[in-house]
């Protein structure tokens, strides 16, 4: 699957690709009580579906994200009222200032923005987009794991963008 997504767009990284396999995975294919929403212990993210990987992999633009920027480590403690900010990494090959703030989904439940900011978060004389998400309203579950953000760009083109998260504050040993 990986060499069919790099013969449509060969500039994909790995961890995009490792994305477009995530979201076109169909989840909730097992029972209730052992498959929840997003990744789980029983089935990961879910069943490998070609198709809608290989159709993402045409309409998405995958772009590159750092959860907390401000922070050397992407950790979260789930369920916490806190708010987490998201950095949309601009560049040569990509314009963050032409994201569309209201289009933004942070987290397995894909909470939405609750305020953007354009800045050079990062210093490389590329403006960046900072959104902010509330974590309670995110999903994101106990467990390290991959935390998707989704989007538009003003012109309408999808965007989605992934970076690890660490939680803590899940039981006694964190």
């Amino acid at each position: 699957m990986a060499s069919l997504l790099l013969s449509l767009n060969e500039g994909l990284t790995h961890d995009q690709i490792d994305q477009l396999l995530k979201l076109g995975a169909e989840d909730q294919v097992g029972s209730e009580d052992e498959d929840t929403l997003g990744r789980d212990d029983f089935y990961g993210f879910g069943r490998v579906n070609l198709a809608e990987t290989l159709s993402l992999a045409t309409t998405i633009l995958p772009i590159s994200i750092d959860i907390d920027p401000d922070s050397e480590r992407n950790r979260i403690r789930p369920g916490s009222r806190k708010e987490v900010e998201v950095a949309i990494w601009g560049g040569s090959g990509f314009d963050a200032t032409r994201v569309n703030c209201q289009t933004l989904g942070f987290g397995p439940a894909q909470a939405l923005a609750r305020e953007c900011e354009i800045e050079d978060e990062n210093d490389d004389g590329f403006d960046d987009m900072v959104a902010e998400f509330k974590i309670s309203e995110t999903g994101i579950a106990c467990g390290d794991t991959e935390a998707p953000l989704v989007g538009q760009t003003l012109e309408g083109i999808d965007i989605i963008g992934s970076d690890k998260v660490s939680t803590f504050g899940c039981d006694d040993a964190d």
